[in-house]
């Protein structure tokens, strides 16, 4: 083999792992790489179930793929956006999987003891999700808060006069996509954007 040859090989191998950005969590069962973040039309997306009619907000993609290494459910509630220019954390508006070909919305938990009988309206999506109140189901989002940080979560309007935060089910899959969701500001100052799970930093965000 050639010095060049060699040389070669050698810019190739780190080109491929640069782009690499899997980390370890929670005790190395579980492995989350990150991919892109972008974004998306905030009225309709084919893996989004939520619409936001605010113009002051913008809908941000993230997508990973994670493995869970012993096999157990994977917590969606523990990832967050985190913007530390304005000292801003956020939950998902929705969150979707792809264990096999498609992508499917994850099981929407209410927070709040609400009536809710499937009406669709809000919903602009091809596979929008059920949605059930399941008190014995935790929401872990706010186990993960940061010190001198706002959680922001918009709450998900049922009704005309019904409205809940939403939570999600967590799931056994060992090895999936993940498409998460974010309505953030369009007008705060320059935000510094990251992707966390718990309270470690995933991957820095850049739209």
């Amino acid at each position: 083999m050639t010095i060049r040859t060699t040389l070669v090989l050698a810019c190739l191998i780190l080109t491929f792992t640069g782009f690499s950005q899997e980390k370890l969590f929670e005790n190395g069962n579980l492995s989350i790489d990150y991919k892109n973040a972008q974004k998306v039309s905030s009225t309709m997306h084919l893996n989004s179930v939520t619409k936001i009619k605010s113009k002051d907000l913008m809908k941000v993609k993230v997508k990973c793929k994670i493995r869970s290494l012993n096999k157990e459910r994977v917590d969606p509630n523990k990832f967050s956006l985190v913007d530390h220019t304005n000292k801003l954390r956020y939950r998902p508006t929705d969150i979707s999987h792809q264990p096999v070909a498609m992508y499917m919305a994850y099981v929407r938990l209410l927070k709040d003891n609400i009536n809710y009988r499937g009406r669709p309206g809000f919903m602009m999506s091809a596979n929008p999700s059920p949605i059930k109140y399941d008190p014995e189901i935790k929401d872990s989002f706010d186990d993960y808060s940061i010190d001198g940080y706002t959680n922001i979560e918009l709450p998900l309007k049922i009704s005309k006069k019904k409205q809940s935060v939403v939570y999600f089910e967590p799931h056994k899959f060992k090895k999936f996509s993940a498409l998460f969701f974010f309505a953030i500001p369009k007008n705060l100052e320059t935000q510094s954007l990251e992707f966390y799970y718990g309270k470690n930093k995933v991957a820095d965000v850049e739209l």
